[in-house]
């Protein structure tokens, strides 16, 4: 239907343009605060703006490389015939690897915005820097987003019974509803990575807190 239609192409847009620039200018509103700055949203979505191509492909490069995981474990548990000793394998075997580029690769974004590196170089760096703090960031990541998780779900929850309730104009509702939830969750998502971020620099590499001068000489080539 026309509804449904129109409420896929939302979800799409949203997901693949919507939330990634609104996650990247929170990262830079984000490192701005961490340097003791006050943000400005202008220049938060300028910089966001100019640096989303960068974020969307070492996006796609990251998703990619845990889909592939996530893809040899499916075909393993759906292959038919004498593969018992092939699923029992591949299946679990395809889900830890899977988790673990989710977490090696978890400041990917991180670093594309707030240490301007792009593409691979960005998926190694990010590698690099959760060296040796693997389950220390796991952990940390799954405690912190329980709330995150619940209060998305029973926002979504609400959007789908009130689009039911609405009929062929239920998409609103639910559009609605996927962009509260983007509102009020994505500041939090944010505000986890850059601290975790932050926290494994200073670890890892021995670097200072963020500074003003620092941040601003990455984004220079954002704002000029």
């Amino acid at each position: 239907s026309t509804a449904l239609d129109v409420g896929t192409a939302f979800t799409v847009a949203n997901n693949v343009f919507v939330r990634p620039l609104v996650y990247a200018a929170m990262l830079v509103a984000a490192a701005t605060v961490c340097a003791g700055e006050r943000p400005l949203v202008g220049r938060a979505y300028r910089i966001a703006v100019r640096r989303l191509r960068s974020v969307l492909w070492v996006m796609f490069l990251a998703l990619a490389g845990i889909a592939l995981a996530m893809a040899a474990a499916n075909w393993a548990a759906a292959a038919e015939g004498g593969v018992a000793v092939l699923q029992l394998v591949i299946v679990p075997a395809g889900l830890v690897v899977a988790a673990i580029l989710y977490v090696r690769w978890l400041f990917a974004l991180p670093v594309v915005m707030i240490g301007g590196r792009r593409g691979r170089s960005a998926l190694s760096r990010a590698w690099a820097l959760s060296d040796g703090a693997f389950w220390k960031i796991a952990l940390t990541t799954i405690v912190a987003h329980i709330p995150i998780l619940l209060v998305d779900a029973v926002l979504r929850l609400s959007g789908e019974t009130l689009s039911s309730m609405m009929g062929s104009s239920g998409w609103i509702a639910m559009g609605a509803a996927i962009a509260i939830s983007s509102v009020v969750t994505t500041p939090f998502n944010v505000l986890i990575a850059v601290l975790l971020y932050d926290d494994q620099r200073r670890r890892e590499d021995g670097m200072d807190a963020l500074t003003p001068t620092a941040i601003t000489a990455v984004w220079r080539d954002s704002t000029s």
